[in-house]
């Protein structure tokens, strides 16, 4: 790393920060065994970590060693506990046990202290030698733990109290989850802190569930199909064609290619073309979903005129802000906007948990809602949005909550409903990364006459990513987004619109009372540095079979 000269004074190492380029903690660690052959573990990390955060502090944000420097950060958690790290430590450890062994220790197992001694190395102008004092390989004051003795973790413990009655098969989903939460891998592991923390908001996971013996609901996954998009080729071009931009010319062909391969379909009756005569003949069995030449234009203007400007100069990524406005407002509102004026679109809108009161305890960057006779709101889709995330959303469970909450009060406050009508119920949830988009649903699964109900969450119904290297493919993908959003999205919102504008012939007590009990506060985001929450940090979960359903949390 080319780094200033002030910098370079600051530094305990400077030698191995001129010959490297991308800094990582394997390389650290060999550059200073080179000059020291057995080396203490925590100091060395500690070493490395410090040697960062002071060229953090010498370089402003955004340029390109900064940002070096704070992704080797970022990743260093997760390299302390790589194979290659790993290996080198026990490499380390073996050469201090021989060292132990030759300075009469018993057995290497128990370290020793000893004073370093001291060897005569040149002769002074004096004549006399001059005596400098290096530290022998002898390690003072080590103790090794053996390699199977267990790493101190889960100092963090909290009690869930469970009421197993609310579905037979929520005792085996529990034993699980406590189970999985302690797992070797890490994204079992992580998976199962992140359904205990949905399962506060009365949410289970619905593939985990299936494993308990519960038999789920293929013929609604089902449902989540949606069909081929149609447009008219011919408006649509005219549009294109007749604008400025040399880009947007450059679409027409592709959407030719598009209807030649049978991704999208073209509305314009052509009775001589090989595909009306397909579709004559019921050779043709997909469904197709028309779209409007306005929305067409506008969505596929979005994605081509995309320009991904970095936030703070050359080597940043751009800011959440900037996707949020430039991509994905123009895409989602118009879908909404230009298909149904019952379906508005709201960015940034607060959901009033009652442990906040009139200020709002949780916010989305997006919802879409639908209104009552007497104007009150009730979502039927949110959206969360981050930047350069990991594979786990931030906000995977700020959403679920968000969700768990707005779903209560359909139940509710919409008219009566019977319990197949209920459990036809879904509420879509997105989770945006960048350019990606994955989405899930969140549905009640209601028993009258236990009067008990739960939510399951379905992960990844549909995903897709609307930005790549191929603009053949963002167009598709971006067409396929709005079928999805007004074919599966919006038909749920226009069920959910049906059962909050019912008249109230019926007061539903039994489904009343078998609403969950939900926090009243809102949860937080996850921390952003890491992939994986350091071990120290982590809580681990207990559960009690005993009171009602999470009382502590209320």
């Amino acid at each position: 790393m080319r780094l200033n000269q002030g910098c370079i004074q600051t530094l305990t190492y400077p030698d191995y920060w001129k010959e490297i380029s991308d800094p990582d903690l394997e390389s650290f660690l060999d550059h200073r065994k080179k000059s020291t052959p057995i080396l203490e573990k925590d100091r060395e990390h500690s070493r490395y970590k410090t040697e960062l955060e002071k060229i953090l502090v010498h370089y402003d944000l955004g340029t390109r060693v900064y940002d070096k420097a704070k992704k080797a950060l970022n990743k260093m958690e997760l390299e302390m506990i790589s194979e290659n790290v790993n290996r080198f430590w026990e490499m380390n450890e073996e050469r201090k046990n021989m060292v132990l062994k030759e300075s009469g220790s018993d057995e290497g197992l128990v370290g020793t202290s000893q004073s370093s001694q001291s060897k005569p190395i040149a002769p002074s102008r004096s004549g006399k030698s001059r005596e400098v004092y290096e530290p022998e390989l002898a390690a003072p004051s080590v103790t090794i733990k053996k390699k199977d003795e267990p790493i101190e973790n889960n100092s963090l413990t909290e009690e869930l109290v469970v009421d197993y009655d609310i579905h037979p098969n929520l005792k085996a989903y529990c034993e699980i989850l406590k189970t999985l939460q302690n797992h070797h891998v890490e994204e079992d592991s992580q998976s199962a802190r992140r359904f205990i923390k949905m399962l506060k908001w009365f949410c289970v996971d619905y593939e985990l569930f299936l494993t308990t013996g519960w038999t789920g609901w293929e013929e609604r996954l089902q449902q989540n199909s949606f069909p081929t998009p149609q447009i008219s080729l011919r408006l649509v071009s005219a549009l294109f064609l007749n604008h400025t931009n040399d880009k947007l010319h450059s679409v027409v062909p592709i959407l030719k290619t598009l209807i030649t391969k049978g991704k999208i379909f073209n509305s314009d009756v052509n009775y001589l073309s090989f595909e009306t005569i397909r579709m004559f003949f019921g050779k043709s069995k997909k469904k197709c979903n028309e779209i409007d030449t306005l929305t067409v234009a506008s969505v596929i203007s979005a994605v081509v005129l995309y320009v991904p400007t970095p936030c703070r100069g050359l080597g940043s990524e751009p800011s959440e802000n900037h996707v949020k406005a430039e991509l994905w407002a123009k895409i989602i509102s118009n879908t909404f906007t230009l298909y149904n004026s019952k379906f508005v679109p709201v960015w940034e809108f607060h959901h009033l948990f009652p442990g906040h009161g009139k200020c709002g305890s949780s916010r989305s960057d997006f919802i879409a809602i639908v209104f009552n006779q007497t104007n009150i709101q009730f979502p039927f889709f949110l959206i969360e949005i981050e930047q350069n995330g990991f594979e786990v959303h931030k906000d995977e469970i700020v959403a679920v909550s968000e969700a768990a909450h707005e779903f209560n009060r359909i139940l509710s406050l919409g008219g009566y409903q019977s319990d197949d009508e209920v459990n036809q119920t879904r509420f879509h949830i997105g989770l945006i990364n960048g350019t990606s988009i994955q989405f899930s649903t969140l549905e009640p699964l209601y028993d009258k006459q236990s009067s008990k109900l739960v939510y399951i969450h379905t992960r990844n119904t549909f995903s897709l990513n609307i930005k790549t290297n191929s603009l053949e493919v963002d167009v598709e993908s971006v067409l396929k987004l709005v079928s999805y959003l007004r074919e599966v999205v919006c038909r749920d919102g226009a069920w959910i619109e049906n059962m909050i504008n019912r008249p109230a012939t019926k007061f539903s007590i039994k489904l009343k009372a078998a609403l969950p009990s939900l926090p009243t506060k809102a949860v937080q985001s996850r921390p952003f540095e890491t992939k994986f929450t350091p071990i120290s940090k982590r809580v681990k979960y207990d559960f009690l079979d005993e009171g009602k359903f999470f009382f502590p949390f209320r």
